[in-house]
């Protein structure tokens, strides 16, 4: 396995998709902000792979070649489409402790949120939190964190409206973000 897969896995959790092209093959692809672009060219070079970027009306995208979406099929990741299906896999749970790091690193790139928390006009500690649509993703992100004894809770926010559905908030708290600073090697923040 590479050792960008794990974190790769945990950006297409975070931001990526799956779809069938009008041509009929399946076409894996990372969503993100320009200011990521860089840190993708990186982990998409180290297969070998000049990446090629879209643009769709609203978003820059890659799609994936063989050898990425080969070894994503691997651990569990192919196949979850919509943000609501996605989840933590068998596989994944299996990593050892350095790829689980990374894959959260890589989620946490794409959907985390890494900032300082200012009460009352001082800074009291660095707010640090993801969230996701899915309930199994909250639950196996939970589980992973938790393997690395990281201090974090998840909470369900309900949606006003039936078609959006509940988000899931995964907050590290202030006792878990030394060890998740010392452990998790986020490449975007």
């Amino acid at each position: 396995m590479n050792q960008n897969t794990p974190w790769m896995a945990g950006y297409y959790l975070g931001d990526g998709s799956a779809f069938l092209c009008p041509k009929g093959y399946l076409v894996i692809a990372l969503y993100f902000k320009p200011e990521e672009k860089p840190i993708l060219d990186e982990a998409l070079r180290s297969y070998g792979y000049e990446p090629k970027y879209h643009k769709s009306r609203t978003v820059l995208f890659t799609r994936l070649p063989n050898l990425v979406k080969d070894e994503l099929r691997d651990l569990g990741v192919i196949g979850a489409a919509a943000s609501w299906t996605k989840a933590i896999t068998t596989e994944m749970h299996s990593l050892p402790a350095d790829q689980k790091a990374e894959l959260i690193a890589g989620y946490w790139d794409a959907d985390g949120c890494i900032k300082a928390y200012h009460q009352g006009g001082s800074l009291n500690y660095p707010w640090l939190e993801a969230e996701t649509r899915s309930e199994e993703l909250s639950i196996g992100v939970s589980s992973l964190l938790s393997d690395l004894g990281i201090l974090h809770s998840v909470r369900r926010r309900p949606q006003r409206t039936l078609a959006n559905g509940d988000n899931y908030r995964i907050h590290i708290r202030a006792a878990g973000v030394p060890v998740f600073r010392q452990l998790i090697r986020t490449r975007l923040k």
